[in-house]
């Protein structure tokens, strides 16, 4: 008798060990459904900051349940995680079943838009508004981040517009009201509209542009030939 019950032990403590192994191997097989090759851009306190091989796309991604086993910026690593992400920018990735270093130093190339997303700050440009008129306007850009913002040469002018949205049988309705009430129905929207061109003529080829120094660009534009001269409010 105490020989089958030994016997019976002994099967029970082997189908729980089976039962636990499986259910761990279904959990680390959800979690590496999918892989990404990435290099460590940044080592934050719980996530990296890692860029995409393949499309050069910004990932944070949680540690998974080993912790930071040592990462650091520039490494190449290959990550395994269940394949779903959070599509913001950068996409977050919490689902990590293992993180493996492959190389201690990359040799894939950055990209400088991915370089300026990590080191420009927009805080750090200055601009300054030096003139404005009927006819044109001019300022200075000054920009010390080590990769500078794209700015773009051209621009439009509009105006601001007054739209009524309200027939005159809800107007004298509202007269009824108290001011309480009118003050929450407006009997009009406001829109932009570009003002009309005086001629086709791209306004890149309106401005001039000086450097200044390193960092500075002085842009001045006249849009007379564009728009004409505007009038005041």
């Amino acid at each position: 008798m105490e020989k089958r019950q030994k016997i019976l032990i002994i099967v029970l403590v082997i189908l729980i060990l089976f039962v636990l192994a499986y259910r761990l191997y279904q959990i680390n097989s959800v979690n590496m459904r999918a892989t990404m090759n990435a290099v460590v851009m940044k080592v934050h306190e719980n996530s990296l900051l890692v860029m995409n091989i393949e499309d050069k796309g910004l990932s944070s991604v949680g540690f998974a349940k080993e912790g930071n086993i040592g990462f650091k910026e520039g490494q190449e690593v290959l990550i395994y995680y269940d394949g779903s992400a959070f599509l913001t920018y950068p996409e977050q990735i919490y689902n990590v079943g293992k993180i493996k270093i492959v190389k201690e130093k990359s040799e894939v190339e950055i990209p400088e838009s991915v370089l300026r997303y990590l080191y420009s700050s927009e805080n750090k440009v200055e601009v300054i508004l030096t003139e404005f008129t009927k006819t044109g306007i001019s300022f200075t850009i000054k920009d010390p981040n080590p990769y500078p913002y794209g700015y773009k040469n051209t621009y439009t002018i509009k105006q601001e517009k007054i739209k009524k949205t309200e027939s005159e049988e809800v107007k004298q309705t509202q007269s009824e009201v108290t001011n309480y009430i009118e003050s929450y129905a407006l009997p009009y929207t406001t829109y932009y509209e570009e003002l009309p061109k005086k001629s086709e003529i791209e306004s890149e080829s309106t401005g001039n542009f000086e450097q200044i120094d390193e960092y500075t660009i002085k842009k001045t534009y006249d849009w007379t030939e564009l728009y004409g001269e505007l009038s005041a409010r």
